[in-house]
C-alpha cells in the first residue's frame, strides 16, 4: 500500500458552489474513511448519513491534500472541472493512487484519471473514454480491456468500463467489472444500480434484486430513494418527487428511473423518462448525461425496428 499523504490542516465545507465554477456533492467521501485517509483526508464519518447535501471546493481539497496541484480558475474561464497541469504528470505514485481514488469517489473528471497513468495507458484510457461518448461501444471496450492489462491496478476504479461492457451486451464481465468497483467505492448507489442492470440482462430482473449489491450511506439526492426502487421497495414516483427542484438531482431521478424500468420491461416509461435524462437542460451531468443519450438512442431504434 502507498504511503498516506500528510493529513490537511483544514478542508473547509460549504454548501454553495463558488460562483461560476461546478462542485461535486460530497457523497460518497464523507464516508469513506479509508480512502480519505489514503489521501491525506481525514475521514467525515460524524456527517455521514446527515441528510445533507453538503458541496465543497475541489480547488480547497486539491490544495489541503498537495497545495498548488490544481490551478486556480482563471477570472474570465469557467471549465466543468479543474484539471491538473502538465507540470504535475511526473508526481509520485501517491499522487496518482489518490487522484484514482479521488475519482472513484466522484470529485475528479474522467480527464483527471488519465494525470494518474504513464503515457501509454493514459493513451488508452482517454481513446476508451473518447470512443464510449461518440458511441463507439465495441472500440471503448476494447480500450479499457487493453487499459486493464497495462495497468491491473487501475481495473477496480473502471466503473466506465462497466457501462461500456453493458451496452457492449458482455453482461458477466459488466457484473464481474462493478462487483469489483465495489471494493474500491462500497457506499455507491450507482454501482449497485448498474450491478442490477446487468444481472437483469443475463439473468432476470428479480434474480437482480436478490443479488443487489448493499450499500453505505450515499448522501447524494436521490440516492437512497433510488436504491429503495431497485429493492423494490419504492415506487417510481416516490422516487421522481425525491428529485426535487435541483437540475442534477432530477436528472439522476430520471435516468435511473428509466434504466429501471428498462430492465423491468416497462419500454415505453423507460424511453419517455432516458428521453427527459438526455435532455439539453441535463447536459452539465457530463459522462452520465452522454450514458443517457446513448441509452435514449437504443431504445428508439428498438422501438423503431419492433414496428410491422
Amino acid at each position: 500500500m502507498h504511503p498516506l499523504l500528510s493529513p490537511p490542516a483544514k478542508v473547509r465545507l460549504r454548501t454553495k458552489a463558488p460562483q461560476g465554477w461546478r462542485t461535486p456533492k460530497l457523497a460518497n467521501f464523507l464516508d469513506a474513511g479509508s480512502h480519505g485517509q489514503r489521501c491525506g483526508v481525514r475521514p467525515f464519518a460524524s456527517l455521514a448519513g446527515s441528510g445533507l447535501s453538503w458541496r465543497f471546493d475541489i480547488l480547497e481539497l486539491a490544495s489541503a491534500i498537495q497545495p498548488g496541484l490544481f490551478p486556480m480558475p482563471p477570472p474570465t474561464r469557467t471549465p466543468a472541472w479543474p484539471m491538473v497541469p502538465s507540470s504535475s504528470r511526473g508526481t509520485s505514485p501517491r499522487l496518482r493512487i489518490c487522484r484514482i481514488i479521488l475519482l472513484a469517489a466522484g470529485f475528479l473528471s474522467v480527464e483527471s484519471l488519465s494525470q494518474t497513468l504513464p503515457d501509454e495507458p493514459r493513451k488508452v484510457f482517454d481513446r476508451a473514454v473518447s470512443d464510449f461518448q461518440n458511441g463507439r461501444i465495441e472500440d471503448s471496450v476494447a480500450g479499457f480491456d487493453r487499459l486493464a492489462g497495462l495497468a491491473p491496478n487501475v481495473l477496480p476504479h473502471l466503473w466506465q468500463r462497466g457501462i461500456a461492457l453493458y451496452y457492449a451486451g458482455r453482461f458477466d464481465d459488466c457484473r464481474a467489472q462493478f462487483e469489483i468497483h465495489r471494493t474500491v467505492n462500497p457506499n455507491d448507489v450507482e454501482n449497485a444500480a448498474w450491478h442490477f442492470l446487468c444481472v437483469a440482462r443475463a439473468e432476470s430482473a428479480g434474480k437482480a434484486k436478490m443479488a443487489l449489491l448493499p450499500v453505505g450511506p450515499d448522501s447524494r439526492v436521490p440516492m437512497a430513494q433510488i436504491y429503495r426502487m431497485f429493492r423494490g421497495e419504492l415506487d417510481t414516483d416516490r422516487v421522481l418527487q425525491a428529485g426535487g427542484t435541483q437540475a442534477e438531482s432530477q436528472f439522476y431521478a430520471e435516468l435511473y428511473v428509466g434504466l429501471y424500468l428498462d430492465a423491468v420491461g416497462d419500454a415505453n416509461r423507460a424511453l419517455r423518462h432516458i428521453r427527459n435524462a438526455a435532455a439539453d437542460r441535463y447536459s452539465s451531468s457530463g459522462y452520465m448525461h452522454r450514458v443517457a443519450r446513448i441509452h435514449r438512442d437504443r431504445l428508439l431504434r428498438k422501438k423503431e425496428a419492433a414496428k410491422p
